[in-house]
């Protein structure tokens, strides 16, 4: 058994309500105890096949401080999984697994204090499809208003659970030639996070209400409510491709590796009794991502050349309901490098991120002006030149 304890004050100040905007909502009093056993087996069979099976136990028993008073919390999972693999050749590997998974909600997202913040979103209901656009040029700037939001944790959340399927097969095909194609199939049920106010507010237009959005007697939002919750599920599936080929000639070893996922689906419920959601191919989730680099070994030097794609994204209009919005176009985004190892036991290498200074691309989310896509999904940054010195001693 394991025990910890999370003790977080940002901003008493913050917290006790006398300042808006500040502690973000991190102040935790809790503690947890981790009970957890596992057994595992292995197999190795004729013609190649091995399987292996495992069983796993995990208790959580947690209470914290949410301030009317201090809750516990519960619970206990026992997960499962099993693989095969099957060398059918010394050049041909097939293999599989399956398995089940638990992730007990932690201390921050059930104990963590509440606190203030003022998001900025343009109100599409009240502005737009209500008309009040032009008569209410303040509230309704292109840019946003800032609006009274609540973030924080929720002593009601319940586990996630989860269970994913991978299929695959290795072929080294030559000495100098491998490739490697896998089939994956991921379900997450009552998966934790906070919905993020554009999502409140485009789930309100699409639904026709949103009990975490509180309007005024006018139909201006008045406060909204982003706490951590349980949403009902995300089932996501695709392909993942790889390949590797070296050939050595009197000039140097040249290698080229690649890299390919295609995400078949992206399917989201936010709420228990929602229709599912398919955002595959829409913006910020590509169907397509790649990339590719060629390697260049001589002696002491070195060089490598590398490119990577992001496809082309939809642009959601008529899932979203809302005409204004525009598709994402493809991306690519090529680094180069040299390099020279001495004698010193140390290397020195020059390169160009970004050669053609490609600019990530923007898109219109219905809310603001055009803003950049994911930062998280593109490289913001323009070229970039860099020099790295090692030197081991």
């Amino acid at each position: 058994m394991k025990r910890s304890t999370l003790l977080s004050i940002q901003n008493p100040l913050s917290a006790s309500g006398n300042v808006s905007g500040g502690s973000g909502g991190d102040d935790v009093f809790a503690t947890r105890d981790r009970t957890s056993s596992y057994l595992e087996l292995q197999a190795a069979f004729p013609f190649g096949l091995d399987l292996n099976a495992a069983v796993r136990y995990d208790k959580y028993e947690q209470k914290g401080d949410v301030g009317a008073s201090v809750v516990e919390g519960e619970f206990d999972n026992v997960t499962s999984q099993l693989g095969a693999a099957w060398r059918i050749t010394d050049d041909l590997l097939v293999r599989a697994s399956w398995g089940e998974s638990f992730r007990a909600p932690n201390m921050g997202e059930m104990f963590s204090s509440q606190s203030l913040s003022f998001e900025t979103n343009y109100d599409t209901l009240w502005c737009d499809n209500q008309g009040n656009a032009a008569s209410d040029t303040v509230y309704c700037a292109p840019s946003g208003t800032q609006h009274k939001t609540w973030f924080g944790g929720n002593p009601d959340l319940e586990p996630e659970e989860g269970e994913s399927l991978t299929v695959g097969t290795v072929w080294n095909v030559t000495d100098a030639l491998s490739m490697e194609v896998s089939y994956y199939k991921v379900k997450i049920d009552n998966r934790i996070a906070a919905i993020s106010t554009d999502r409140l507010l485009s789930d309100e237009i699409e639904n026709g209400s949103n009990p975490a959005i509180v309007r005024d007697a006018e139909g201006k939002i008045d406060v909204m409510y982003s706490f951590d919750q349980n949403m009902a599920s995300l089932e996501t599936s695709g392909f993942d491709f790889k390949a590797n080929y070296t050939h050595e000639t009197n000039i140097g070893d040249f290698s080229l590796r690649g890299e390919a996922s295609y995400v078949e689906e992206f399917v989201e419920i936010t709420e228990k009794g929602a229709d599912p959601f398919d955002y595959s191919g829409l913006q910020d989730y590509p169907e397509w991502r790649a990339n590719m680099t060629l390697d260049w070994k001589y002696d002491n030097f070195g060089a490598a050349w590398s490119t990577y794609y992001i496809g082309k994204q939809d642009s959601g209009a008529e899932e979203f309901n809302n005409a204004s919005l525009a598709p994402v176009p493809s991306y690519f985004k090529h680094n180069a490098q040299v390099s020279y190892t001495h004698d010193w036991n140390g290397k020195v290498t020059f390169g160009v991120n970004n050669i053609f200074d490609r600019e990530a691309p923007k898109w219109y989310d219905g809310f603001y002006d055009y803003r950049d896509a994911s930062t998280a999904l593109y490289d913001v940054l323009g070229r970039t030149i860099f020099l790295k010195v090692e030197q081991t001693f």
